[in-house]
């Protein structure tokens, strides 16, 4: 496919191959540019994307919204230079142009291979993180003397190039913050931070502040605030994370029609399962082939067997009106449970993964969650043939005060326990809370339900009471 100018790449972006070529003048010579593959589209306002000019390879932003094309690409060519001149590492800005219609280009090297930062990190042995660690604040400190903040701060714009090199990326992001708003600096190095494991956030903090405590803005923060901050800004993303699930993203694709709508797992794992559940009639044929675990008024599940593996569907019945009016006003339980299935999973909580989520429009429609089969069987069994798993519960519970998330229904069949690890299921009543007074009280409306499942003066009860007796929810 040729795309020439901006009414046509409009016309044609909802449809655009991942190959295709581009008639553009750069630096004021006519050239054809080869687009190789679409690394993220933001429907009619840009592209990134690898590209070929000749031989070479470069990395090219598109921009071609009629009224903010300049300006983004003027604030990224700035930048860009910025960068180059402070001396910060980053890919230089190569060339210019523009296509027919008012849109532009910028095209920088494209550095190849590069790793980004957060899989440097989830590679790397524990014995050198420390050191690598030190890398990336090194980096924001450099960014910090020369007045430059990457407001979008996350892992992946950061990157090592082949000489092992740590540089930033995408100077769209970036930002001239004065030294003396300390506040801002602060809340972004927190949510920094706040995107490495929680259980090593302390850590970090003290080793950060380390490096930083001879920087202005970083003089006068003590560990336990720079600690809360950073637990704050943890809460948040993971909010974030949660609605960033039921939109079209990086986490899931959105399929809107004129019957249902449609969230599709984006793991290549769940690929050939998605198919099969991409509407509501091929679901419920699903459905009518499987094995009943659960018929109720307001949910019906079936496990299924698709590629020869299990998955478990679940149908979220409309019993009544009322049911139906808080499904329009607020968030449906089909909904809470995909959203909170990808919240444990970033927490590290083992859960059934979500696959797909299709809601049926219209007063009453259905709504349906395809899942992964659970492993392992119902903490009450476990626990009659072997120990309490003390160390699963207490991680489970630290992520859980962490987040300041509550599960609202702890019964015994929706812990389910195997080699010593704990599982959550029947994710439809968990709420992240932002008060943590409304926390403290859904936290012992939990213990209390996980601890009825067993006698008082039985031995899982008494061990139970003193693993939870060490937690204290921050």
């Amino acid at each position: 496919m040729k795309i020439d100018g901006v009414s046509h790449l409009l016309a044609a972006e909802a449809n655009l191959p991942q190959r295709w070529q581009l008639q553009c003048r750069i630096q004021g010579k006519t050239a054809n540019l080869s687009v190789e593959h679409v690394l993220r589209r933001l429907p009619t306002r840009r592209i990134a994307a690898r590209v070929s000019l000749g031989d070479r390879q470069l990395f090219g932003k598109i921009y071609y919204h009629p009224a903010k094309a300049r300006r983004e690409w003027r604030r990224e060519c700035r930048l860009a230079a910025d960068l180059q001149k402070s001396g910060v590492p980053s890919p230089r800005l190569v060339a210019t142009g523009n296509l027919s219609g008012g849109g532009l280009l910028a095209l920088f090297e494209f550095i190849s291979p590069a790793t980004p930062f957060s899989e440097a990190w989830a590679r790397v042995d524990e014995k050198d993180k420390p050191a690598l660690f030190l890398q990336l604040i090194g980096l924001y400190q450099k960014l910090y003397r020369t007045g430059l903040c990457q407001t979008d701060i996350h892992l992946d714009n950061f990157v090592f190039d082949h000489d092992q090199r740590l540089m930033v990326i995408d100077p769209a992001g970036v930002r001239h913050i004065n030294g003396r708003l300390t506040r801002y600096w602060k809340n972004n190095l927190a949510l920094l931070l706040a995107q490495f494991r929680w259980q090593d956030s302390h850590a970090l903090v003290r080793q950060a502040l380390a490096v930083l405590e001879s920087e202005k803005a970083f003089s006068n923060i003590s560990q336990a605030q720079l600690a809360a901050r950073v637990n704050r800004q943890a809460r948040l993303r993971l909010e974030r994370l949660g609605k960033k699930s039921l939109r079209e993203s990086s986490l899931a694709t959105l399929q809107n029609e004129d019957r249902f709508d449609c969230l599709i797992n984006r793991d290549p794992r769940f690929e050939r399962v998605a198919d099969r559940c991409r509407i509501p009639e091929q679901i419920e044929k699903l459905m009518s082939t499987g094995r009943s675990l659960k018929a109720g008024n307001s949910a019906t599940v079936v496990k299924v067997e698709i590629a020869d593996r299990e998955w478990v569907i679940k149908r979220y019945n409309v019993k009544n009106n009322w049911v139906a009016v808080k499904r329009r006003l607020g968030l449906s339980r089909a909904k809470r449970s995909w959203q909170m299935a990808f919240i444990l999973q970033e927490l590290g909580i083992r859960t059934p993964a979500p696959v797909a989520l299709i809601a049926e429009k219209g007063w009453r429609g259905n709504a349906y969650l395809v899942t992964e089969s659970a492993t392992g069987e119902d903490i009450r069994d476990y626990c009659e043939k072997l120990p309490v798993p003390k160390s699963a519960f207490s991680h489970l519970f630290q992520a859980l005060d962490f987040a300041r998330i509550s599960h609202g229904d702890l019964k015994g069949s929706n812990i389910l326990c195997a080699h010593d690890a704990i599982a959550l299921i029947d994710l439809d009543a968990m709420t992240q809370h932002r008060r943590p007074g409304t926390f403290l009280k859904c936290r012992r409306k939990d213990i209390d339900r996980l601890l009825r499942n067993w006698p008082p003066t039985s031995p899982t009860h008494e061990t139970l009471v003193k693993v939870l007796k060490d937690i204290s929810p921050s």
